[in-house]
């Protein structure tokens, strides 16, 4: 029952998990789906979905933020793109004059951008398109608009994440308004228009974080006049038309009220109430709640401007802003001065500028520049150096000479990111500068923050991207990059393949080691291999690695002592498992001849002499286990019967000589031992001959040293005792010789036996030459 109850719980249990994993897999799937029927709806039949693939949207602009922003890529090159698109649903509920007069308001703005060009300026990658749902074209990567950012989220279906708790750092606001008015001061001055709209809503913030001025629906083009001077229509303010059709009237000067000439000052104006905006989360100073003669009573307090106006306005900018809503038009700076308040007089903003210069310096303009980069970079917060700083940085990498001077502050940038932000980031930037081989600073410095790099980088992209520049670097011929991978390649050995270890790595350690031309390098690399062998496989360590330590020709302590390590660790772990071949075929030999060395010391060779004895002693149990083994079993196998058994069989049998002699000859493969007889009973001259030869051998004393084996106490060779058939084992097979003349472990048994002398089945001319020596014939 407890077993039972065990199981129907985990089921439960897993039944909850895989119910809540389903929900909220639906939930997303819904999701999607909502945003996907979204975009399919309003774009079906619009030229721009031939060339464009559509994603999430990401912000909302234009008058009433009636433009919807989605991410976008264009399909035959994957170029990021912004798409906007206005759906004609939207208008519904208006009056068909409304309807065309918002539809050529917003179609005249788009066209105007378009034509125009300017760094400030939004970038139309694609003119505007219709089909009988929507209008749609295609911009420049988009971040937000300025009124999204500030915390309007009108017309949007769900919030996007990059703009929850979003705000402005000081530096942003700065470089800011520093662009939009250099974007006024080129329209005033190149383009002789007036913008009119100067508002959150038609400032865009690109994916780089630059402010870009857009919104060009009310613009109007200058009339020259003399003097080379430029007018400007009069166009009142009319309460009766649709707000949406007409400029922000909480950003419009006073003159669009009170009548008179309309001036480029009148940007300016519009500049300074979005400038309080700005800092005020979206508020302005005076709403005037779309009347004109709320305008019109409200412009008198502009005549001098009230401390209520300055809250949260920074102090270094307040004397330029108040100047920008002077009521008077012609004491306000023009876009141009604008740009030169001493607000915009920061080292961060400067250095901003810098950046957005660079394609007008020379290469060692930037070599200069970026080698001061990085004693400012750090005073950038992080989201101002990712979408701001990086992109600039990133984009000189196509000039090899100037990366290594750029490559200090990406680092500073990376120490900061979260691995998030680095793999969406800067990893896809650093991807092409891995590959590079020249110059060699470029390498050094990569691997220098090599640490850096792997902390950052997820393992997938370790594997795919990191590992491929160390196995590079390994052959540099610069000393410093060759010391720099060996001290980072134990750290990295559990993420390198099978593969990879055997036909990238190990080969080139081995090949340094080897063939290093500095004495450290060839250490640093045995020493390196040595920390690698926890994680190679076994045959990787006996076929790969030990086979090249003796062909290491060095006799430098530190090689020898390192080669050492390596022979250390691989005999004591059990994973590797060195037999005992390779130890007495490749390491002995080795570690012996080097025990003689002259370059080691003391403690040095006891350290060799030590790993010698130990591999000596494991040779000697494995082999002598081996043989034992065999020797076992092919005795068994082949069932030869040792001598004490036959001669112990002959006495009992009573066959005497002749049956002895029979069994010799089969045991030594039908060698002839003694003259056999050809027929019964020996003839009188045999028997005399044999009794004469048998006392001239008693007489004359042991030949060749005393290989008699009569009984004596100086040779253990001396007695062989018969042994019953039935009591005879099985021992460790030998040669047929010295099985024949091994002594027999039952020489001491009480049973009677008899003593024989080999030499008697040995014929006179087959017994071997007299010898110095005084061992006995048989080993």
């Amino acid at each position: 029952r407890s077993i039972s109850g065990c199981l129907s719980s985990s089921s439960y249990s897993l039944s909850n998990h895989y119910r809540f994993i389903m929900d909220y897999f639906h939930k997303f799937k819904s999701t999607v789906s909502q945003v996907a029927a979204q975009v399919s709806n309003a774009l079906p039949g619009n030229p721009l979905t031939r060339e464009y693939d559509v994603g999430d949207q990401i912000g909302t602009a234009g008058p009433g933020l009636h433009w919807k922003i989605y991410s976008g890529k264009k399909k035959s090159t994957q170029q990021p793109v912004a798409v906007w698109l206005f759906e004609r649903r939207d208008m519904d509920k208006w009056s068909k004059e409304d309807k065309e007069e918002f539809l050529n308001t917003i179609k005249k703005g788009v066209s105007t951008l378009t034509r125009l060009r300017h760094p400030r300026l939004l970038v139309v990658e694609h003119p505007i398109e219709e089909s009988r749902d929507s209008l749609a074209f295609c911009t420049e990567p988009v971040f937000a608009s300025l009124a999204n950012c500030m915390g309007k989220r009108e017309n949007f279906s769900n919030e996007p994440s990059h703009l929850t708790d979003f705000a402005f750092h000081d530096v942003e606001i700065r470089h800011g308004l520093l662009q939009i008015s250099e974007a006024l001061a080129f329209l005033h001055i190149d383009a002789r228009m007036l913008h009119r709209n100067v508002c959150p809503e038609s400032i865009i913030i690109n994916d780089r974080g630059a402010w870009k001025l857009g919104g060009f629906d009310f613009a109007m083009q200058g009339t020259p006049a003399a003097n080379n001077s430029v007018t400007f229509d009069s166009t009142e303010y009319n309460e009766g038309r649709l707000a949406v059709c007409q400029p922000s009237l909480d950003y419009l000067a006073p003159e669009y009220a009170l009548g008179g000439k309309i001036a480029p000052f009148a940007d300016v104006f519009s500049l300074g109430i979005t400038t309080f905006a700005v800092f005020n989360k979206g508020q302005v100073p005076i709403k005037h709640n779309g009347r004109l003669d709320n305008l019109k009573r409200n412009a008198d307090k502009f005549k001098s401007v009230p401390e209520v106006f300055m809250q949260s306005i920074p102090f270094s900018v307040r004397d330029d802003y108040k100047q920008c809503l002077n009521y008077t038009p012609d004491l306000r700076p023009d876009a141009t001065q604008f740009t030169k308040i001493a607000f915009f007089d920061d080292p961060l903003v400067k250095t901003l500028s810098y950046f957005e210069s660079l394609m007008q310096m020379d290469n060692q303009q930037k070599m200069n520049f970026f080698k001061s980069l990085p004693q400012v970079i750090n005073r950038f917060e992080k989201r101002v150096l990712i979408q701001k700083v990086l992109p600039f940085l990133s984009g000189e990498f196509t000039t090899p000479d100037l990366i290594p001077f750029i490559l200090p502050s990406v680092f500073i940038i990376t120490e900061q990111a979260s691995q998030k932000e680095f793999t969406s980031s800067i990893l896809p930037s650093l991807i092409p500068v891995f590959s590079l081989q020249k110059p060699y600073q470029i390498v050094l410095l990569l691997l220098q923050k090599m640490e850096l790099l792997l902390a950052r980088a997820t393992e997938e992209d370790v594997k795919k991207y990191i590992l491929p520049l160390i196995y590079n670097s390994i052959g540099s011929e610069t000393t410093r990059i060759q010391e720099l991978c060996l001290s980072i390649i134990p750290s990295i050995g559990k993420l390198v393949d099978r593969q990879s270890m055997k036909t990238q790595l190990l080969p080139k350690l081995l090949k340094l080691a080897t063939d290093g031309s500095v004495v450290a390098i060839r250490v640093q690399a045995l020493m390196c291999l040595g920390k690698l062998l926890p994680t190679l496989e076994s045959w990787m360590v006996t076929e790969q690695v030990l086979p090249v330590l003796p062909k290491i020709n060095s006799k430098e302590p530190g090689v020898l002592m390192s080669i050492l390590g390596i022979y250390k660790l691989s005999f004591e772990s059990d994973k590797v498992g060195v037999g005992r071949e390779q130890l007495a075929k490749s390491a002995l030999p080795f570690l012996m001849a080097t025990l003689v060395e002259n370059t080691l010391n003391l403690s040095q060779f006891e350290q060799f002499l030590a790993l010698v004895k130990a591999m000596m002693g494991r040779v000697e149990k494995e082999q002598r286990n081996r043989l034992q083994q065999l020797s076992a079993g092919e005795e068994a196998q082949r069932g030869v019967p040792n001598f004490d058994t036959i001669a112990g069989a002959a006495m009992s049998g009573g066959t005497g000589g002749e049956k002895i002699s029979s069994d010799l000859t089969d045991i030594m493969g039908g060698a002839s031992l003694a003259p056999k007889p050809t027929g019964g009973a020996l003839s009188l001259e045999e028997k005399k001959r044999l009794a004469s030869e048998q006392n001239s051998r008693n007489g004359g004393g042991p030949m060749n040293g005393g290989a008699s084996l009569t009984p004596s106490s100086s040779s253990s060779l001396s007695r062989v005792s018969p042994v019953p058939a039935s009591t005879a084992k099985a021992g460790p097979s030998f040669d047929p010789f010295d099985s024949l003349l091994r002594p027999s472990s039952s020489s001491s048994s009480s049973r009677p036996s008899t003593t024989f002398d080999v030499n008697e089945f040995l014929p006179k001319n087959d017994l071997p030459p007299p010898s110095s020596s005084s061992s006995s014939f048989f080993p």
